[in-house]
Order: C-alpha cells, then sequence, then structure tokens
C-alpha cells in the first residue's frame, strides 16, 4: 500500500474513531456536568494542570522522536521503554511528595488527595509511550483506533456510575485513571511488540538532542495553554475555574477532535517526505482546508447558539459559559488550523524552533492574562482572545518559510470554507432572531443549527469547496 493509500486509510479509521470518542465523552461531560457543581470541575482542573505537566516530562518527547527517526533499531526502542517508565515513576514521587504545596498555592486543600491519586497517571502513561509510538509509524490507526474506543468508553462509564452514586470531583479522577489504564494495559496486550530486558544509552544518543527539544517544546505550549488555570485557580477559585475549564474544552474541541488526529496522522507521513518542501507545503495546505471546512462552521454555530446550549446541555449552574464561549468559539475554530503548522516544523526536524516559538507565546499568554484577570473571566478570556489572534500570522509565516512557500495559498485554500461560515452565521443569526424569546431554548437549539447545517453545506456545494470533496471521496471510497 501506498503512502497516500496509508495515510488515507488512516484518516478513515482515526477519523471515524474520534469522532466517536468526542462524542462518548462529550455526552459524558455534559450528563456530568448535571451531576456535579463546577466546583468539582475546578478542582480537578487545578491538579490536571499539574498532571499535564508531569506527563509531558515523563514521556520526555520519546514517541515522537521514535516516529520522525527513519530506523529505530530493537535496542533504542527497549531503552526508550524502560528510560520512559524510569522518568514516570520518578515524577510520580515528586507528585506524592509535592501535592500539599500545590494545594496550598491553590488554597484549596481537597487538591492534595486528587493530584495524589492522580499521580498513578505518570508511570501508566509512560509504559505506552513505545508500543503507541510503534504503532503509529507503521501507520497501523485501525488498531490504535479500536483500542482507544475501547479506553474511552471505560473511562467515562466508570466516571457516570461513580458520578450516579454521588462520588463528586472523584467521579472525574476513577474516569481519567481508568482510561489510561485501560489503554496502556490494551496496547501492551495488543501492541505486537514486547520491550525486551536491556537498556544502552548509547542508542539513546540518536534521540536525546531531537526528543528533549520536542519535550520542550510541548511543555512550554502546555504552559501557555494552560497558564490561564493557573492564575483563575489561584485567583478566583475553584467554582470559576470549572466554569472556565468548561468553556475552553469546548473551545479546544476542534484541535482535539480534528486538527489532532489529522497531525497525528500527517506526521508519520510527513517524516518520510521531510527533505520534499514542495509535497509538504501542498500536503499542509489540504490538509489546512478541509479541517477549516470541518471546524469553521462549527466553532461559529456555537458561538450564535450559545445562549440556547448552555441552557439545555449544561443547565442553569453554568450561565457565566454563555459569554466565555462567545468569546473563544471563534479562537477555537482559528487554532484548529494553525497548530498544523507545529506538525510541519516537527515533521522537518525542527523541534528546537518550535521551542523558541512556545516560549515567546506563553509569555504573551501570560502577560495578557494577568491584566485581563482585572475583569474577572471575561478578561480572561479576552486577553487570551486577542494574544492568539495577534500570533496567527507569523507562526503560519514562519511555517510556510521553512517549507521555502509563500503564505498566500495556504489563505486561499481556507477562504472558501471562511465565505461559507459568515453566510452561514448571517442565516442563523436571522434565525434566531425570528424564533424569538417565545420559543423553547431546545427548540430553537434544533431549529437554528439545523438551519445553519443545511445553509452551509448548500453553500460549500455551491462554492465548490475541492479539497473537502476530494478528501471524503476518498475516504468513503476505501
Amino acid at each position: 500500500m501506498s503512502l497516500r493509500a496509508q495515510s488515507i486509510a488512516g484518516v478513515r479509521w482515526l477519523g471515524a474513531a474520534h469522532v466517536l470518542r468526542s462524542a462518548i465523552s462529550g455526552v459524558t461531560l455534559l450528563v456530568l456536568a448535571r451531576l456535579l457543581s463546577p466546583a468539582d470541575f475546578g478542582v480537578q482542573a487545578m491538579a490536571i494542570v499539574v498532571v499535564g505537566l508531569g506527563l509531558i516530562v515523563a514521556e520526555a518527547g520519546v514517541r515522537p522522536a521514535l516516529i520522525q527517526r527513519l530506523d529505530p533499531t530493537p535496542i533504542l526502542l527497549s531503552s526508550a521503554f524502560w528510560t520512559a517508565l524510569a522518568a514516570g515513576s520518578a515524577v510520580m514521587i515528586i507528585i506524592l511528595v509535592a501535592a500539599p504545596a500545590v494545594a496550598r498555592f491553590y488554597q484549596e486543600p481537597e487538591v492534595t488527595p486528587v493530584l495524589r491519586v492522580l499521580s498513578l497517571l505518570f508511570p501508566i502513561s509512560a509504559a505506552r509511550t513505545v508500543p503507541l509510538a510503534i504503532l503509529e509509524k507503521r501507520l497501523a490507526f485501525r488498531r490504535i483506533s479500536l483500542l482507544e474506543i475501547c479506553s474511552t468508553v471505560g473511562g467515562s462509564a466508570a466516571a457516570v456510575v461513580a458520578a450516579v452514586v454521588g462520588l463528586g470531583v472523584w467521579s472525574l479522577v476513577i474516569q481519567t485513571i481508568t482510561g489510561s489504564l485501560a489503554l496502556t494495559s490494551l496496547l501492551l496486550l495488543f501492541g505486537g511488540w514486547t520491550p525486551q530486558a536491556s537498556f544502552h544509552r548509547r542508542a539513546l544518543r540518536t534521540i536525546a538532542f531531537y526528543a528533549l527539544n520536542h519535550a520542550g517544546a510541548r511543555l512550554v505550549e502546555y504552559l501557555s495553554r494552560n497558564v490561564h488555570d493557573l492564575v483563575i485557580g489561584r485567583s478566583l477559585g475553584a467554582p470559576s475555574l470549572g466554569q472556565f475549564t468548561t468553556a475552553y474544552q469546548l473551545m479546544a474541541f476542534p484541535v482535539l477532535a480534528v486538527s489532532r488526529p489529522v497531525a497525528r496522522i500527517v506526521f508519520p507521513a510527513l517524516a518520510r517526505l521531510q527533505d520534499d518542501d514542495e509535497r509538504m507545503a501542498r500536503a499542509f495546505r489540504d490538509f489546512a482546508a478541509a479541517v477549516a471546512t470541518i471546524t469553521l462552521p462549527l466553532m461559529f454555530g456555537l458561538w450564535v447558539v450559545a445562549d440556547a446550549f448552555v441552557a439545555v446541555a449544561l443547565g442553569p449552574r453554568w450561565e457565566p459559559v454563555k459569554g466565555l464561549i462567545r468569546i473563544l468559539a471563534p479562537i477555537g475554530a482559528l487554532q484548529s488550523v494553525t497548530v498544523l503548522a507545529d506538525t510541519v516544523l516537527l515533521a522537518k526536524g525542527r523541534a528546537e524552533l518550535l521551542m523558541r516559538w512556545n516560549v515567546i507565546q506563553s509569555l504573551c499568554v501570560l502577560g495578557g492574562i494577568l491584566i485581563g484577570l482585572h475583569w474577572g473571566l471575561v478578561g480572561v478570556a479576552v486577553a487570551y482572545a486577542l494574544i492568539s489572534v495577534t500570533l496567527t500570522y507569523p507562526w503560519l509565516r514562519l511555517a510556510a518559510g521553512i517549507l521555502h512557500v509563500p503564505l498566500t495559498p495556504i489563505v486561499h485554500a481556507v477562504a472558501r470554507p471562511l465565505l461559507a461560515t459568515i453566510i452561514m452565521v448571517a442565516i442563523m443569526s436571522g434565525a434566531r432572531l425570528y424564533v424569538g424569546a417565545g420559543s423553547t431554548p431546545l427548540r430553537s437549539l434544533v431549529l437554528v443549527a439545523v438551519l445553519g447545517a443545511v445553509s452551509y453545506l448548500a453553500m460549500i456545494a455551491w462554492l465548490g469547496e475541492r479539497q473537502f470533496r476530494v478528501l471524503a471521496r476518498e475516504l468513503l471510497s476505501r
């Protein structure tokens, strides 16, 4: 099977799996939002910020380094496995000791036990680093998809049961631990690879530079995307953090459900083409257009129906989230395209450049959020949105420069779905006013959303969005 055919098959399997997993996770979130309080989500978010940092350190950039390397040897794979497992275990011990200090920072005692239990994630996650890298390098996304679906179902089911019996924030902890443990166990059992009882430091040196730079880039990027949780949790408390985190998760949905799966497939494929700038640039343009065709209407549609969506899906306790969604939803659409540029730099082996950019981005985001904090949650959201918009052009320009191509073709490729989205928003806004205050939130949400979907698809068909039609035809024909 050719590289293109493997990539298309990967898109089909991983895309379908992510749609299903996103649907399961989305329904689970809505169910838990009805059963738990914003404070429960806030305490979990406080701990997850630290856990996310630890997971990046535990992986140490090993997985992408193995994917990017053209010829990883069995000795290298086993050495990388034991290194990741040792790093994960070390991070777990550090977090067990440091948990009370984190709780004091947040001024929230409940963070201590939650964080200590979540520290189990570090060795659990580290143990799947190499098996997952091997499957991704082989483009074995069918097997990966099936295993990830099973883990998502297990974690979601456990969380809902725990919430129903009244375990509160521990429902979210159980969901995280159960899902991660299930995925690691399945990969070790069915991944088709077993580590050898050997370790060679010299073998690790061949990936050390790339791995450490990639880990540094991810660490800085993670801080830039989650520094608001630290600031809000410290300054405004768990309930406010729970509200902001929920809005942010909705904003991040297109990145997690669409862009990340695409990048996950494109990365190993582009790594094989790292010396062919023209083909890489063409792939970047086409996939950016295809992603924009999906995410732009999704997020701007949410922007229009934010009031009805919160009322129907989340309930009255989440009323402040409406304004946050209106600020952040367009940023989610924007980031769904810009995040693909990360893959270009990584495939070219320029992880150190990505890390430098993420340092600049983190400092800008932190400064903006500290200023916006004076106006509460809305101020933080506005600051984050302004910084994100400001940094978009230079980031895309940098990625295009790495490939020695102009930025104009990429902009043109996204123009048609953007035009169709603008027309859709106008139609949905008019329909929302016509439905009026006399309609129930559920009726308003359904009518406006359906009209928006129909109008957008009609506009895409009329404008002739080539990339979307070509991608859809290839996915359905294989």
